[in-house]
């Protein structure tokens, strides 16, 4: 008996450490084959990364080589010196060598969709620059070339840039999707590890070794997160205008990479600080429609987008266009807002500039165009002829329409500088209504023009510029309706205002064009006949007085409505300080 339990207790051991080894063996082989299969996996997602940012420094260099091309263009414009064309066209070679570096790169249909629109938008916008730079070097007037370019090059170029900001989204999207892509595999590997070594290990041999295997492929997970990390701010600094931010609201902290902080004109490097501290370099005037914009965002959720003003250190003003998200938790409370920010300082001195130009051209038209009409006005007095009278009332009518375009050109300016000034009375809207329609009917004499409403309704406005919006709405509405058919105003005054509806049958706008239509230089196309300028003054105008107007076209046809209260005072507009701009 002694001697048989005695074996009996030998094989168990026996047993026991056979399958314990067993055990062992076959976790570590599993282990071993997990490791190998992380690490093939971890080389692919690498691999393709490093594709995916090859491929967004291409798409971000498409964007710069199409902002140089259309600065070349803007300067040969104005210069004229062929030494910018011939810039121009390397600029405009190396973009389509980019572009077809990147085409060749990349796969997939939504891809080629998206560089085959990036190669007809820059074929088209190619085309009318062409044809603008021969315009000026065939000795055409630099204002001329500018009007040209801004009716109908601008609108392709913007186009232009929009797929190519679409691209480099797509091609961000992929990256982040890659990286997120690898930190979930790494997850989920590490997970079937975990598993597979607590199946195989009952005893505390097998917990150390698999806590040894898990470190290690913690370790490797940690090294692949650097990695991508790592390639993302690379991609990031060869931008050299973008800086990242996040919020992390559950913390109350917020982090800003090096970039973003060159940017703000402070050291470079990643810090982390209070929620809001980057506020603190927001100028004063932006700095609550920012604040209120982000608080919404946190409660609500959606995205974050404006434009405002930072003051750099030494005193510098820079223009930053922001762009966020709201991610993780639930509305109302949310756990991250993370972004980006651009320099768009360039930009927007461009644009001021731009507009400095037209409103010194207008003042400097003024003068002569008065001199014109003045001149035309003595002809047609002096008139011994019905036909030197007919010449001479159609030159009148020339340099009249000139003249309202000019103030179309100042009242833009005023508008967009702040300065549209208002001298209020207290009138009766009916009645110049009732004035606006009978010049009206004088310049169109074969239309029809109906005035509906109370025979009295009187207001504390500007007579001058609600005759001048009137007179761009009934305008509007005779160019754009059928000769057949009437016109409508509306006039209707209650408790809080007036309002003057005009209405006009006709096809219905377009939904997509409809928030267009309130846009500076914007023209449908159609019976073209001025600056584009008449529904936007309108609108400011409306604005200046506390009002607003709205417009809803379908089939019956189109109707603006202007709202302007009876003694109110003008809302207050940011003109590029709001998050929303």
């Amino acid at each position: 008996m002694p001697g048989d339990l005695e074996k009996s207790r030998r094989a168990s051991t026996r047993w026991i450490l056979g399958a314990t080894v067993g055990g062992l063996l076959l976790a570590v082989a599993s282990s071993t084959a997990a490791l190998v299969g992380l690490r093939d996996a971890a080389e692919q997602v690498e691999s393709a990364m490093e594709d995916d940012a090859r491929t967004l420094l291409a798409a971000q260099r498409l964007q710069m080589l199409s902002e140089r091309t259309a600065r070349k263009t803007r300067t040969y414009l104005i210069v004229g010196h062929p030494q910018v064309v011939r810039e121009r066209q390397e600029s405009h070679v190396e973009f389509l060598r980019s572009l077809a570096w990147l085409e060749a790169s990349l796969s997939g249909e939504v891809n080629h969709t998206a560089i085959a629109r990036v190669r007809a938008l820059d074929e088209e916008v190619e085309k009318l620059e062409g044809e603008l730079l021969r315009a000026r070097s065939d000795g055409a007037a630099v204002a001329l070339v500018e009007q040209m370019m801004e009716d109908h090059a601008m609108p392709r170029r913007e186009a232009l840039d929009a797929a190519l900001a679409d691209l480099v989204r797509m091609r961000q999207q992929v990256l982040w999707d890659n990286h997120r892509r690898a930190r979930q595999d790494a997850l989920r590997t590490e997970q079937a590890l975990l598993v597979l070594v607590c199946v195989n290990f009952a005893a505390a041999l097998a917990l150390g070794v698999s806590t040894r295997r898990a470190l290690r492929r913690q370790h490797l997970a940690e090294r692949l997160r650097e990695a991508a990390d790592e390639r993302l701010r690379v991609a990031l600094a060869a931008s050299e205008a973008v800086g990242t931010w996040c919020w992390d609201l559950a913390r109350g902290v917020e982090h800003r990479d090096a970039h973003l902080n060159r940017l703000l004109g402070l050291p470079e490097e990643d810090t982390t600080g209070p929620l809001g501290t980057f506020l603190e370099s927001v100028h004063a005037e932006d700095r609550v429609p920012l604040r209120r914009d982000l608080d919404r965002a946190a409660r609500e959720g959606g995205a974050v987008a404006g434009e405002f003003r930072v003051l750099l250190p030494d005193g510098e003003t820079r223009w930053l266009r922001c762009a966020g998200r709201v991610m993780g938790g639930t509305v109302g409370a949310p756990r991250v807002i993370t972004g980006a920010m651009v320099d768009i300082t360039e930009r927007r001195l461009a644009d001021r500039e731009r507009e400095l130009f037209v409103a010194g051209l207008g003042h400097d038209l003024r003068t002569p165009i008065s001199s014109l009409v003045l001149t035309a006005e003595l002809m047609k007095r002096e008139a011994t002829t019905p036909r030197s009278a007919e010449r001479a009332a159609f030159m009148m009518g020339t340099a009249q329409r000139m003249s309202r375009m000019v103030n179309q050109i100042l009242d833009f300016a005023r508008s967009r500088s702040g300065t549209l000034t208002l001298e209020r009375q207290a009138v009766d809207v009916v009645a110049l209504c009732r004035d606006v329609i009978r010049e009206l009917q004088s310049v169109w004499p074969g239309r029809e023009i109906q005035l509906h409403g109370p025979d009295v309704a009187r207001g504390n406005v500007d007579p001058d510029r609600i005759s001048q919006l009137v007179e761009n709405l009934v305008g509007n509405a005779l160019k754009h309706g059928p000769v057949d058919q009437p016109v409508h105003v509306t006039i209707q005054q209650g408790t809080a205002g007036i309002e003057v509806e005009v209405f006009n049958t006709g096809p219905a706008i377009p939904p997509e064009r409809v928030p267009m239509l309130f846009h500076p230089f914007y023209t449908t196309g159609a019976r073209r006949g001025g600056l584009g300028l008449g529904l936007y003054i309108a609108r400011q105008v409306a604005r200046a007085h506390g009002g607003e107007i709205l417009v809803r076209s379908d089939e019956t046809g189109t109707r603006f409505t202007l709202r302007v209260p009876r003694t109110g005072r003008a809302e207050e507009h940011e003109h590029g300080t709001s998050p929303h701009a």
